[in-house]
């Protein structure tokens, strides 16, 4: 996968997604492949993130969140970032239907200290029953934090 595909599923965003049952499963076999290049496994994970605010997965939410679990347990620091991104991002798309997917994650933020306070900060909004933060206040904070 190269930029141009990545960018590519962002651009066709919306009108892919009765296409999602095709298109979802390479990424997430790419992303959970332990012998792709970091960078291919990275691009894959992002692209899952940025399609999420594009196309509703609330369908396909366990075929994601399980495979991103399965990333973060994996220990490899370079993708812990890129997988809280995208997990964040599926928690401003499924608002508190994610809480079904909090005791899975936190297992292995826990085991291995993973700090993401934007997840966090999400995740103890949704706990107690408050309205998430805007999502553009978030996007801004995602693309700042990238900047550093």
């Amino acid at each position: 996968m190269c930029i141009r595909d990545r960018q590519a599923f962002y651009v066709f965003g919306a009108n892919l997604e009765e296409y999602m049952h095709l298109v979802l499963p390479v990424l997430v076999g790419l992303f959970e492949r332990t012998d792709a290049p970091l960078p291919l496994r990275r691009a894959a994970i992002v692209t899952v993130g940025q399609l999420s605010r594009k196309v509703n997965f609330a369908d396909h939410a366990s075929r994601i969140v399980h495979p991103l679990v399965r990333v973060l347990h994996s220990g490899i620091v370079e993708l812990r970032t890129p997988v809280l991104d995208t997990l964040t991002a599926l928690v401003f798309l499924l608002g508190p239907v994610y809480l079904t997917f909090v005791a899975v994650v936190n297992k292995p933020m826990v085991h291995h200290r993973i700090q993401h306070p934007r997840y966090q900060q999400a995740i103890a909004c949704l706990v107690r029953g408050e309205a998430l933060p805007p999502r553009a206040a978030a996007a801004r904070h995602a693309r700042a934090r990238q900047g550093r």
